[in-house]
């Protein structure tokens, strides 16, 4: 069943107006047209939204079954053939905010996995979910409906916003803060020392 507002349930169909809505977004044509899954614009088909944010994309995307596309700004969407668009002000921010919404994996319970090691000094919100072998740091902080998955770690006094999701093997440094909503995937590293060095006799190893 597909609505345009509010949105639908995340294993449903989202109408045009709804994920014009929930991106910022302008839409275009039958705002009404329901999508089920983002695709490449070769690839798309009637219930697709085909994603093609540059005018690379023009000729596979009239040659697709897509009813409907995520477009570069001023494409001619009825040239190619489509009963609705999406043009996003800034087209890669935008296909960002498309990620998240088409993401169809289950979302873990809340709780804290007998594997996983918890600081007593560590703050909680509700609804957290802290996955195996997964660490939080003593005086970090975890927003309501935080999502930290396997053998992610979460250093000493960070803070990890409502709403957020680490990705297994994600690591957030000591002292690092995160708002609301990030999404930190598979084995990225937040906060690390990165990879300037000096040499003590005062030489410059850049040179």
């Amino acid at each position: 069943m597909c609505a345009g507002s509010p949105l639908p349930p995340r294993d449903g169909a989202y109408s045009i107006a709804a994920i014009a809505a929930a991106c910022g977004f302008e839409a275009a044509g039958d705002t009404g047209l329901c999508v089920l899954r983002l695709a490449a614009p070769a690839e798309a088909g009637p219930e697709d939204l085909a994603v093609a944010l540059s005018p690379d994309y023009a000729e596979a995307l009239g040659q697709s079954r897509a009813r409907a596309a995520v477009l570069w700004p001023g494409a001619d969407w009825r040239a190619l053939g489509l009963a609705a668009a999406l043009f996003a002000p800034r087209p890669r921010l935008g296909l960002a905010e498309l990620g998240p919404l088409f993401d169809r994996r289950v979302p873990p319970p809340p709780g804290i996995h007998p594997s996983a090691v918890v600081a007593p000094s560590a703050e909680l919100g509700a609804g957290v979910h802290v996955g195996p072998l997964a660490v939080v740091g003593e005086g970090a902080r975890i927003g309501e409906g935080a999502v930290i998955l396997a053998q992610s770690f979460v250093g000493p006094g960070a803070v990890l916003g409502a709403g957020s999701v680490l990705h297994p093997g994600a690591r957030i440094g000591a002292g690092v803060r995160l708002g609301a909503r990030v999404r930190v995937l598979e084995n990225a590293v937040v906060g690390s020392e990165g990879f300037s060095f000096a040499a003590a006799d005062g030489r410059d190893p850049g040179r």
